[in-house]
C-alpha cells in the first residue's frame, strides 16, 4: 500500500460545541498560569535573571550576559526577550513572571492547532487538556527563567515540522518555518542542538523519503550550525552542568517530573539526605495509582512501539504518531547518554523539549469514538492527577521557592544599630530587591580565611547575621576551603544565638566574644 504523501483528512470545521470546548480548554490552561504568580517569592535562580535584565543599557546587558555562567550564556534568547520586556511592561514579580506565563499559554495554543493538523479536533482537545493542566508546565510558566520559551519553541518546531511533513510538495514557507524555529531554539538552549538532530532522525527512520529529508532538513540545519559556531566562537570557555551524585535517580525522575510534576512527590529538599527513599515511600498510595495511570496509556499506546495496528485513523496519521514517539524515545536515551557520558545534570525542567512530544502522544490512549468512563479514564486520570499536584504546589508551604521575601523582612523588622547582616552565599539582587541593607560575602565563602573575611565585613558589629541560601551549594563551596564546618569556625570568635528558617533560607544570629 502506497503512503499517502498528504494529509488525507481533512480538518473538521469549528462548530459551536466544538469552540466552546476549546475555550474552556484554553481558559483553564490561562487561568492556572495566572493564577497565583507572587504567591511565590523570586527564587535563587531566578535572581541571575532580573539581574541580566535590570541592566540600564544594552551595552550593559551584553557586557552582564557574558560575564554570566552557562545557564545564562546557552540560552541567550529568553534573557533577551526578558530585557525589552522589563523596560516595556515593569520589574514587579507579577510582570516579570508574566512573560512567561504567556509562553506557557501560547505553547498550549500552538500544541493544540499542531495536533488538530497532525490528527483530529478530538485529539486536538485532550493534547490541550493534558498540556494546560500540566503540573510541570504551569511550574515552569510561574518563574522568570526560559523553561517555558523552550516548550514553545519546541512545540512551534512540532507545528512546523506536522506542516512540512503532510504537505504534498514542500514549498518555501515550509522550509523557513523549519529553519526560523531551528534558529529560535538554539538562541533559546544550546541543547536544542541535539532535540533538532532526534527529530531529523526520526523524520527520516518513519518517513524514509531521503530527498525530501535533505531537502527539508538542509536550510534547518545550516541555520542551527552557524548559531552552534557562534556559540563556540563567542563562549568558548562554557561549559556543561555537572551531573548529579546518583544519575540512575535522574533516569526516573526527569520522566516523573515531566508527567505529572515534581510537586507531586515529596518537597526536594528532603530528598537530599540518606533516607530519600523511605521519603519516597511514604506516599506509596499516590505512586501507586500514577503507575497504574500511566500503565494504562502505555498499554493503549503499545501498538506504536510493536506495530500491529493504527491508533485510529488514516495511514499518514500512523506514520505523524511514529515520529513523535521516537522523537521521545530517542530524546530520553540522548539525555541519559549526555548525563552519563558528559557530566550533564539532566533534570526535568532540562528536558522541557520532551513535554509536547509526550502531549501529542498521550491522547493516541482515547479510542477515537465514545466518551465511556472507562475508554478515557486513563488520559482523564493523569489530567487529574496533574490538577492534584497543581493544588499540591499552591497551597501546600513545603513546595514553595527560596522565601527571599519573607527572609528580608525579618532581617528588616529586627535590625539593630549594632548588628549586620551578611550574605553568605545567595543572590545580592534579591535582597536588593525585598529590603537591601545586607552585605554580600560571597569572598568569605571563597576564601581560604572565612573568619577572617567575616570579621572585616563585620567591622567592629557586635551582632552578625548570615544569611544563606541553599545550605547544600554553600556547604559544598565551604567544605572545600575550610576545616570542620560553618557554626564550628563563626564559634571561634562568635557565639551561636539562634537560627531563623525559611524556605530554603537559613539565617545565623552570633553573637562575638569577649575580646579580652
Amino acid at each position: 500500500m502506497a503512503l499517502a504523501s498528504h494529509y488525507d483528512r481533512p480538518i473538521v470545521a469549528p462548530r459551536s460545541g466544538l469552540i466552546a470546548l476549546v475555550l474552556l480548554v484554553l481558559g483553564v490552561a490561562l487561568g492556572l498560569r495566572l493564577y497565583g504568580l507572587t504567591i511565590h517569592s523570586l527564587w535563587f535562580d531566578e535572581g541571575y535573571s532580573i539581574a541580566l535584565a535590570g541592566q540600564a543599557t544594552m551595552g550593559e546587558f551584553l557586557d552582564a550576559l557574558l560575564d554570566a555562567g552557562p545557564g545564562q550564556l546557552t540560552q541567550p534568547l529568553y534573557f533577551f526577550l526578558l530585557y525589552f520586556w522589563e523596560k516595556a511592561a515593569g520589574d514587579s514579580d507579577l510582570s516579570l513572571r508574566l512573560l512567561s506565563a504567556l509562553f506557557g499559554f501560547g505553547a498550549t495554543v500552538v500544541l493544540f492547532l499542531t495536533a488538530r493538523r497532525a490528527f483530529d479536533d478530538r485529539h486536538a482537545l485532550w493534547a490541550a487538556a493534558f498540556a494546560g493542566t500540566s503540573s510541570f508546565a504551569v511550574y515552569y510558566s510561574q518563574e522568570v527563567r526560559p523553561y517555558a520559551l523552550m516548550i514553545l519553541l519546541t512545540t512551534l518546531l512540532l507545528w512546523a515540522y506536522t506542516e512540512a511533513t503532510l504537505a504534498p510538495r514542500l514549498r518555501k514557507r515550509h522550509l523557513v518555518a523549519l529553519t526560523v524555529a531551528s534558529v529560535a531554539m538554539m538562541l533559546g538552549s544550546v541543547i536544542s542542538l541535539f532535540v533538532l538532530a532526534v527529530v531529523a532522525l526520526a523524520d527520516l527512520a518513519v518517513w524514509r523519503r531521503p530527498g525530501r529529508w535533505f531537502m527539508t532538513w538542509l536550510p534547518a540545519g545550516i541555520g542551527g550550525a552557524v548559531v552552534m559556531a557562534g556559540f563556540w566562537a563567542v563562549w568558548p570557555e562554557t561549559k556543561t552542568v555537572l551531573g548529579p551524585p546518583n544519575p540512575l535517580l535522574n533516569m526516573g525522575y526527569v520522566p516523573f517530573g515531566l508527567i505529572v510534576g515534581q510537586t507531586f512527590g515529596p518537597p526536594l529538599d528532603t530528598l537530599r539526605g540518606a533516607d530519600k527513599v523511605e521519603v519516597v515511600l511514604t506516599l506509596w498510595p499516590r505512586l501507586a495509582v500514577l503507575g497504574a495511570v500511566v500503565l494504562a496509556i502505555v498499554w493503549r499506546l503499545r501498538t506504536l512501539v510493536f506495530g500491529g495496528g493504527r491508533p485510529g485513523g488514516s495511514l499518514t496519521q500512523l506514520r505523524l504518531a511514529q515520529s513523535f514517539a521516537l522523537m521521545l524515545v530517542l530524546s530520553y536515551i540522548t539525555g541519559v547518554a549526555l548525563m552519563f557520558g558528559m557530566d550533564f545534570d539532566w533534570l526535568p525542567r532540562r528536558a522541557s523539549y520532551m513535554l509536547p512530544m509526550i502531549a501529542l502522544l498521550v491522547p493516541l490512549a482515547v479510542p477515537k469514538t465514545g466518551w465511556q468512563v472507562w475508554r478515557i479514564a486513563p488520559v482523564a486520570g493523569l489530567i487529574i492527577l496533574n490538577l492534584f499536584s497543581l493544588w499540591i504546589y499552591f497551597v501546600d508551604p513545603a513546595h514553595r521557592r527560596d522565601e527571599y521575601r519573607e527572609a528580608m523582612a525579618y532581617i528588616g523588622d529586627t535590625a539593630t544599630p549594632e548588628s549586620v547582616t551578611i550574605l553568605a552565599w545567595g543572590q545580592e539582587a534579591l535582597t536588593e530587591r525585598y529590603g537591601g541593607g545586607v552585605v554580600p560575602g560571597l569572598v568569605a565563602v571563597r576564601s581560604d580565611d572565612f573568619l577572617g573575611q567575616i570579621n572585616n565585613l563585620a567591622g567592629d558589629k557586635e551582632v552578625v547575621r548570615l544569611m544563606i541560601n541553599r545550605e547544600w551549594n554553600f556547604n559544598t563551596g565551604f567544605a572545600r576551603r575550610n576545616q570542620g564546618t560553618m557554626v564550628e569556625t563563626m564559634e571561634q570568635a562568635y557565639e551561636l544565638l539562634e537560627i531563623n528558617e525559611f524556605v530554603a533560607v537559613k539565617i545565623y544570629t552570633f553573637r562575638r566574644k569577649s575580646r579580652s
